[in-house]
């Protein structure tokens, strides 16, 4: 079960997966797995908590399960420790199916695993009769598609005899916590999750007179506090939690559901000074990154080359590859080792790439992002675990630049590259008080444009398309990458078959050419291709299916939640037909502006020649729910713009011009769709990131 779908991964877990910017305290040393979990009973400031009863369930349950009780509690300090209780019943042969294990997920670097207790409650009787042999400690790594490693340790836990109506109950406790927050407390407590749940509890225990930052989103709930015995103590419960559903495509900044943001960080200008002192820790001389500042400040070409040198290198020469296990997790390597190695995640690279413009004479520091909210860090509380990613803030001549050292391969000028698209960034620096904007990229001209030729053979005989594909800025790096992670019988195979699916006979004449002038970051594709005939039952659907694949998703006008919708983008697509007898038409155009973007197109047929042109330019990247219905309109006739049929007599003098002048077509899903597929990792449309939705068990997943 997981909190909300807009959620992300918990807090403990959210810092590791990029580990963006961290460093755990000098000399701290993982402990050995064998002593890393244990069973025993709950602390002594654990208050329990009876099960509540299921006698009037919630009007619905997950995936075959009703949720009775989360319960969270977590002492903070110096020797922190978080106590987490959960309890379901399988309603049905599909909820056994889905929870038959247990997954405890914990970091033995420094934490260590408390098993409380399992029960497995049937008619008021525990039946399983847990015991130490039922555990089984595995290294699942969890992140290995993302190249990250970091020894992160899966207590798995398989349930005996489980059946519809049981109800689990179990508990743990993870003792330790990061040493980087010197006893210091950082945390969100959800209030809502994807399941509904009969009661919903969290405690905060800290020491007395220490100051809180409690902020609550989209929630009245108050906590109940209590002062005793040197401790003051939070409380916050809601009952007969209603699940939360989200749709698709919402936009990342977008997080409606209660909460509760409570820590120790006050201010950005805190975490600012606190994170930058980590990272300058690490950045020490060395012979190592001496030289190779010395082999790049003598780059022809001034200060601009140089720095265009430094990117590079790290870019294309440093591989992705994240080692992050123990103090490593957190804390960034120091650059002469990432120099030997050759390889570091995020903040290895970006502080290499800081150290080496800082040796060349060059501003720069590292600067922290989060890849999914952007701008919605604008509402969320300061705090050391608002990121997941670290790229690189600098200063060239007089131009402020945003360079992700994480990508590679990538071609242009320096300073004329596409900024990532995070949107806000914490740059550590001295002085830094707030998140800085990043600005998005420019997309006045068509970042891609395709253009087909047919040319329609006489007397029956074959006609020949022709298909250039430009790409610029930072389409051409998306292609460039894509292009050489897709071998070239692979990529003449997967173009071709889009163009089959709408004509089976096609056949290439070519393979595809690939021309990439990096230096002025374009990457130009041609195909050559013979058809039978031109038409089909004497006409032809043409469409701007490039066009097509860039508009966002067709959504019921009654959405409550915002839609995201692809931005910035700028694309042009082309079609002309070269036809034995001349066509007869005028110049038409028309353009469609919605509320998040701008279309138009235009048909000319001066002589043998008819001319379709498409351009698509999006103006925002949301629709608000109160725009829904008209943005459905507004999209539903940009589609049917897309479309134009030509009939076999086109060029007959007879031919009446209202039959020609472009009707929207019917059932050409077929280049609609050839649109929309990706040709090896993305030819044909560039991979987005998804979001990711944390597990209501914290470290614990019950499937």
């Amino acid at each position: 079960m997981v909190p909300a779908a807009r959620d992300r991964y918990p807090v403990r877990v959210a810092w590791l997966i990029g580990a963006l910017l961290l460093a755990l305290a000098p000399g701290a040393k993982a402990q050995p797995t064998a002593g890393a979990w244990t069973i025993a009973p709950p602390p002594a400031w654990v208050a329990t908590q009876p099960l509540p009863g299921r006698e009037t369930p919630p009007p619905a349950a997950d995936g075959g399960r009703l949720y009775l009780l989360v319960d969270h509690q977590v002492r903070a300090g110096r020797t922190a420790s978080e106590y987490r209780r959960y309890a379901w019943t399988a309603l049905s042969t599909a909820g056994v199916q889905n929870a038959s294990e247990l997954q405890l997920r914990f970091d033995p670097s420094f934490e260590r695993l408390v098993i409380h207790h399992v029960r497995l409650l049937r008619a008021g009787r525990d039946v399983f009769g847990f015991r130490p042999s039922d555990v089984r400690v595995i290294q699942q790594e969890r992140d290995l598609d993302e190249q990250i490693y970091s020894g992160e340790l899966t207590a798995v836990i398989f349930l005996r005899d489980l059946r519809p109506g049981d109800t689990l109950d179990y508990a743990y406790s993870i003792d330790g916590t990061n040493p980087i927050l010197g006893g210091g407390l950082d945390d969100e407590l959800p209030l809502v999750y994807d399941a509904p749940v009969r009661l919903v509890r969290h405690v905060v225990h800290v020491p007395a007179g220490t100051p809180l930052a409690i902020v609550p989103r989209h929630t009245s709930v108050q906590p109940r506090v209590e002062t005793a015995g040197g401790w003051s103590t939070y409380t916050w419960t809601a009952t007969d939690v209603p699940a939360s559903v989200a749709d698709e495509d919402e936009p990342g900044w977008y997080d409606p559901d209660p909460r509760i943001e409570i820590g120790t960080f006050t201010s950005w200008a805190e975490v600012a000074n606190w994170a930058r002192d980590l990272f300058e820790r690490q950045a020490q001389p060395s012979a190592e990154l001496t030289a190779l500042a010395d082999r790049v400040r003598s780059t022809p070409g001034g200060t601009r080359a140089a720095a265009a040198e430094a990117v590079r290198f790290v870019q294309d020469e440093v591989r992705y590859l994240g080692i992050e296990m123990g103090p490593s997790s957190h804390r960034p390597h120091p650059p002469d080792q990432v120099l030997r190695q050759r390889f570091g995640d995020c903040k290895d690279k970006s502080l290499l790439l800081v150290a080496l413009l800082r040796a060349i004479g060059i501003d720069a520091a590292p600067a922290l992002v989060d890849t999914v909210r952007g701008r919605g860090l604008d509402e969320t509380a300061p705090s050391p675990f608002a990121f997941d990613h670290a790229i690189v803030h600098a200063r060239v001549d007089g131009r402020e630049l945003w360079i992700d050292p994480t990508e590679s391969d990538l071609g242009g000028p320096l300073e004329d590259r596409d900024p990532p698209e995070f949107e806000r960034a914490l740059v550590l620096r001295p002085g830094t008080v707030a998140l800085t904007a990043i600005p998005l990229p420019d997309r006045r001209d068509p970042a891609i444009l395709v253009q087909e030729r047919f040319t329609i053979g006489a007397h029956g005989s074959p006609t020949r398309l022709d298909v250039t594909s430009t790409y610029r800025r930072g389409e051409a790096d998306a292609i460039r990458h894509d292009v050489a992670s897709t071998p070239a019988k692979e990529l003449a195979k997967n173009l071709l078959d889009d163009y089959a699916r709408d004509d089976a006979e096609i056949k290439a004449l070519a393979a595809p050419a690939i021309q990439d002038d990096r230096q002025r970051n374009v990457v130009v594709i041609t195909e050559a291709y013979e058809l039978p005939s031109f038409w089909r039952n004497g006409r032809r659907d043409l469409r701007g299916w490039e066009v097509a694949a860039h508009l966002p998703r067709r959504v019921a006008a009654t959405r409550p939640t915002p839609l995201a919708v692809p931005h910035p983008v700028h694309v042009r697509h082309e079609v002309v037909v070269h036809a034995p007898a001349s066509f007869r038409i005028g110049r038409t155009s028309g353009t469609l502006t919605g509320r998040t973007f701008a279309f138009a197109s235009s048909a000319a047929a001066p002589g043998h020649q008819l001319t379709l042109t498409f351009d698509y330019r999006s103006l925002g990247d949301t629709v608000l729910p109160e725009h829904m219905k008209a943005h459905a309109k507004d999209l539903a006739d940009l589609e049917d713009a897309l479309s134009f049929q030509l009939l076999s007599d086109l060029t007959s003098p007879d031919a009446p011009e209202d039959r020609w002048t472009g009707a929207p077509a019917v059932g050409v899903g077929g280049l609609a769709a050839a649109a929309l597929l990706a040709v090896g990792a993305g030819i044909r449309a560039r991979r987005r990131r998804g979001r990711n939705a944390r597990t209501v068990d914290g470290d614990a997943a019950g499937r």
